[in-house]
């Protein structure tokens, strides 16, 4: 609905467009450039890649990335049929090549990926685990592993995985239930069934639990009701489910020793929506060591390399959501911590916007899909895992609920019925980026004599500037700087009987969906609390008043309007009307005169007379017993009546129409339909009653 903004003595007016402001925090060339992620590769559309790093010739690590895309669909035909290609970068500078060119039979089931070792990729089509070689040409024909084994009444699933020993891990499921197979990658032997799970499989991890072994006992394992198990062949409890409702997971590795002794800590980074555990792998013992803001998801998490956790890293990405109605992301944000994390508090952000998921790492730079959910992307990018960390801070600075005086001062009381809207101001008090403008949301949280009346979303989402650049007067001054909220009826409503108050609470927090992502949250909110009143509703007589101009129409146009527009000055919700005309012949009503003459409003002081003479009705009239508490005489006058009389100087001056004398109660600009319609002020004033306008 279109806002209005009542005013008293000035006009309010808020002009809702969006302005650029070039305002910027000083920040150092360098740390822009070490914040700013590089591309490494670009193709359309990207599902997902992995990356694979070895050491050659003299200790020089060679790092290769291979990257698919698919639709995970079944089917070739109809509206969205699936379409899929495997694609390979032997070294990053090298020219990418296809290996399995775009067809509908490749990876079309729900959870692929492909794997690789030094000779050769891995990966699910048709039903089958196929493999290539590395330097194969696209129209070469992959292998398909024969000794691959599907229980009878199962299906083949799609997720693969390798271990260090060059084994190969799949799945199947039937009636319920999921087996995990291991073969030799070169299908130089038949599978080997390890675990069975009573649910679908959808990632695999192989892991090495024991400091003495040399090869994989188990591995972590993600299903599709979220739950997250760990299988071990050495462990006294060979599965054990680690977490639920889980999304998506990292593991990581290390070897210690202990007085003389050799251990293995296995640990795994799980992200349950908007939080991440820390979960140890052989105790199941667990902590949440991150929380997203709000709504926000981590929609991807990894590691560095296995190792002991000094100068190791983990990493995720948290991507923010508006809903409208249904959830849509805005933006992903990276982070990093420690191996050593244990809380929030110690995780530093590195990139604030453009981020992405299936995140990597080679323990010199972190790579990541330039999807900002879990849908494709077309690039992959790269940061230092180096990269300074960034801060952004956000600051609520106040708020004001406004009627017809736009104040900070909660001495004006809000009267219910009568429209409210609260304007409400943020802005950035610290930003080590380049960027320093940012267009952020805004929501307002009330409760009304302690009940709580629930959250108001602002319409859009407005401008943020620092600080230092615009002063709270400034913000003020500038719509698109100020967060609107137009308060419902009943957030007004007193709840007592009058004349006691009522009592609103109301709170606005800035950036509630963490876009950007933030430093600190303490100063996103602000708060402030109002009194609410009932008041009476005055009773208006409308009269008609003779001059030399027609009489008023007894049909008056747009009253309803001329009405609203009326009470917008008031404080309070409502008039009760009176208008005394009880026939259409407008001379069978009553009017008032000057002794049955028009009055003469051309004449200095003749529109006085005409107040005098209301100010009679006051002992005469017959008032409705209903408004013997507070009424109000108002005299009409029809348009076209000449209202411009000479001073004493001989000037010309045009009246507006207001009583102006301490005893008289006046009616504001834009109050009477046919009445003048002046420059500041129109419309007539009677004689208060017993009782003063509130």
């Amino acid at each position: 609905m279109p806002h209005r903004f009542p005013r008293v003595g000035f006009a309010l007016l808020l002009l809702l467009s969006l302005i650029a402001l070039p305002a910027r925090f000083p920040a150092t060339a360098a740390q822009e450039l070490q914040n700013t992620p590089s591309n490494v590769l670009s193709d359309s559309p990207i599902s997902g890649f992995e990356l694979r790093t070895v050491i050659g010739g003299p200790g020089v690590p060679t790092k290769s990335i291979h990257w698919w895309s698919t639709l995970g669909l079944t089917n070739c035909n109809g509206e969205f049929p699936n379409s899929a290609k495997i694609k390979l970068v032997p070294s990053l500078s090298a020219v990418a090549r296809t290996l399995e060119p775009q067809t509908c039979r490749l990876l079309d089931a729900s959870s692929s990926n492909v794997v690789r070792d030094g000779q050769f990729v891995y990966f699910y089509a048709d039903g089958e685990i196929r493999r290539k070689a590395i330097g194969a040409a696209a129209a070469d024909l992959a292998q398909v592993m024969t000794r691959v084994t599907i229980p009878s009444n199962n299906e083949l699933l799609s997720p693969l995985a390798l271990d260090s020993a060059g084994r190969l891990y799949y799945a199947t499921y039937g009636g319920g239930v999921s087996s995990i197979f291991r073969l030799p990658a070169d299908d130089s032997a038949a599978p080997v069934g390890l675990v069975a799970i009573g649910a679908r499989v959808t990632k695999i991890v192989p892991a090495r639990f024991g400091p003495g072994v040399n090869a994989e006992t188990g591995g972590i394992v993600l299903v599709n009701n979220g739950d997250l198990l760990r299988w071990d062949v050495n462990s006294s409890t060979p599965l054990r489910t680690l977490a639920s409702d889980i999304e998506t997971f990292a593991v990581h590795s290390y070897n210690f020793s202990l007085s003389g002794s050799i251990g293995r800590v296995v640990t795994v980074f799980a992200a349950r929506s908007g939080s991440l555990l820390k979960i140890n792998a052989a105790s199941g013992s667990q902590s949440t060591i991150f929380t997203a803001t709000g709504d926000n998801r981590i929609t991807s998490v990894t590691t560095d390399s296995d190792g002991a956790p000094a100068n190791r890293n983990v990493y995720l990405s948290e991507t923010s959501y508006v809903f409208n109605p249904f959830p849509a992301a805005v933006d992903t944000s990276i982070r990093r911590a420690p191996l050593t994390a244990d809380a929030t508090g110690d995780w530093d952000l590195i990139l604030a916007e453009g981020g992405g998921t299936n995140l990597r790492s080679d323990d010199q730079k972190l790579y990541f899909l330039n999807n900002k959910n879990l849908s494709s992307g077309s690039a992959i990018l790269s940061l230092p895992t180096d990269a300074p960390a960034i801060q952004i801070d956000i600051e609520a600075v106040d708020l004001e609920a406004n009627q017809a005086i736009q104040s900070f001062d909660p001495a004006f009381p809000l009267i219910e019925n009568h429209p409210t809207y609260v304007r409400a101001y943020a802005r950035i008090k610290s930003d080590s980026t380049a960027k320093n403008s940012y267009s952020v949301t805004g929501q307002l949280r009330g409760t009304l004599n302690g009940v709580s009346l629930g959250t108001l979303q602002a319409e859009r989402t407005f401008e943020v500037v620092p600080e230092s650049t615009r002063s709270l007067a400034d913000i003020r001054r500038d719509a698109t700087l100020t967060f609107l909220f137009e308060l419902p009826d009943d957030w007004v409503e007193n709840g007592f009987d009058a004349p006691l108050p009522g009592i609103l609470n109301l709170s606005f927090s800035v950036n509630s969906n963490g876009d950007p992502p933030e430093t600190t949250l303490a100063n996103n909110s602000v708060s402030r609390a109002f009194t609410t009143f009932q008041r009476y509703r005055p009773c208006l007589m409308f009269v008609p008043v003779r001059t030399e101009a027609p009489l008023p129409s007894y049909n008056i146009p747009n009253w309803s309007s001329v009405m609203a527009r009326t009470l917008s000055y008031f404080p309070f919700g409502s008039f009760r009307t009176f208008l005394p005309w009880n026939s259409t012949d407008l001379e069978g009503n009553y009017i008032l005169s000057d002794g049955g003459d028009p009055y003469d409003f051309s004449e200095q002081g003749g529109d006085g007379d005409a107040i005098d003479d209301l100010n009679l009705l006051q002992f005469f009239a017959d008032i409705p017993e209903s408004c013997e508490n507070d009424w109000h005489f108002v005299g009409i006058i029809h348009p076209k009546t000449n209202w411009t009389f000479k001073n004493d100087d001989d000037q010309s001056v045009s009246r507006g129409g207001l009583g102006v004398r301490p005893d008289m109660s006046c009616w504001r600009r834009s109050a009477l339909c046919r009445a003048r319609w002046r420059g500041g002020q129109d419309g007539w004033c009677g004689h208060a009653g017993p009782r003063a306008w509130p």
